[in-house]
């Protein structure tokens, strides 16, 4: 009971938090805007309501029912989060617009405040083209471990956070299906968040071409996964549907051998099940006489880390945090979070990855925080 009442006082507090930004936010847009243009009625009006419409499209959203056609829901998505990006990255660039002048100030420069903010929509709008364009560009993140719990060396890709929802972008999928294949990995991994909670059935159907394009990667050893953050049973029963549709093998809480060599234990979110059951799960199976002497790769949706399994494990693989996505929020994920993205060492026998994710969340759009997948590379000793 305490778990449950404690869930929802964190679901209505980010819910305020969420939107006491997104009013202070636009507020900001509109004041500095219309400053600029002498607060001219015939040009703040026409704003304002451009902003409250725009501000009010979360809510017609979320009355567009499971029927709604698709392309309804894609560009209502599209509007919708990257309006809210675009704000964010006019919010920074007019604090490094602000700095800037103040040092032109200094030296003696005439330049009138009111040109700032002009400036600042231009540059805030460049970069969030210059974002949809970074998002689609993957890299590959290449990561050698050796070992000597393996016979053999082992090839394995990761990826995390891809997020299929309405306004997936499909070629940035295909072009990340098609690197995976020019790899051929031994093992393919995703650490969840494949598919986002409001999907419905019906959209994902739109879909299937992409999930049969994943589903086509047959790696030697097969393709695991765990699940997400979903806040639902039923997000839950739709990822883990499409999921195993792509060709996964999902790990609830269980652990698969491989080859006698590596064994992979994938636990669900702990928003799925109490922290303590997840704690005394993961304990147990890390202490598995089977798996004793493998080399043991934890699955893990979120880059939580039990303190007394360290050096239970060799490397556990995460994502979540998509490393903020957008500079330079990053920086602020970086103070907040203890592991936001890279590798860690948790100690001389433990290590963490957390990747940026491949996907996008909110926003369509990413800057200076490029999306990924990662090829890790088991070396025998």
């Amino acid at each position: 009971m305490k778990l449950k009442i404690r869930k929802q006082l964190n679901k209505i507090l980010f819910i305020f938090r969420h939107h006491s930004i997104n009013i202070a936010i636009n507020l900001f847009f509109f004041l500095t805007i219309s400053y600029s243009l002498n607060f001219q009625p015939r040009f703040c009006f026409p704003i304002a309501l451009v902003q409250i419409i725009l501000l009010k499209f979360p809510v017609f959203y979320k009355k567009l029912d499971k029927k709604s056609h698709f392309l309804t829901k894609r560009y209502s998505e599209l509007i919708k989060y990257n309006w809210n990006g675009f704000l964010r990255l006019y919010f920074f660039s007019n604090i490094f617009l602000f700095i800037f002048f103040i040092l032109l100030k200094i030296t003696g420069s005439n330049l009138s405040f009111s040109r700032m903010f002009p400036t600042s929509f231009g540059l805030a709008l460049f970069l969030s083209i210059y974002g949809l364009f970074e998002a689609s560009h993957i890299r590959v993140k290449k990561l050698e471990l050796q070992s000597d719990k393996i016979s053999r060396n082992y090839s394995i890709v990761h990826f995390s956070d891809l997020h299929l929802s309405h306004v997936t972008c499909e070629s940035r999928i295909l072009t990340m299906i098609r690197y995976i294949k020019n790899i051929s990995p031994d093992i393919l991994i995703s650490s969840g968040d494949l598919v986002d909670g409001d999907l419905v059935d019906g959209d994902l159907d739109k879909f299937t071409d992409l999930i049969d394009e994943l589903a086509d990667i047959k790696p030697t050893f097969g393709k695991y996964a765990t699940t997400g953050k979903h806040k639902i049973d039923d997000d839950l029963e739709k990822a883990i549907k499409y999921t195993e549709k792509a060709g996964f093998e999902i790990l609830h809480d269980k652990l698969a051998l491989i080859d006698n060599d590596i064994s992979i234990l994938g636990f669900n979110d702990n928003t799925v099940k109490n922290y303590d059951t997840h704690k005394a799960v993961e304990h147990d199976l890390l202490n598995d006489k089977k798996i004793k002497d493998t080399f043991k790769i934890l699955i893990k949706h979120r880059p939580k880390i039990i303190e007394e399994n360290i050096d239970l494990f060799d490397i556990q693989l995460s994502g979540h945090t998509n490393k903020s996505l957008i500079y330079p929020f990053n920086h602020i994920t970086r103070k907040t979070k203890r592991f936001d993205h890279g590798l860690y060492n948790l100690s001389d026998k433990s290590l963490l990855y957390v990747s940026n994710g491949v996907g996008t969340w909110g926003p369509s759009f990413r800057f200076m925080v490029p999306p990924e997948i990662t090829h890790i590379v088991l070396i025998a000793k």
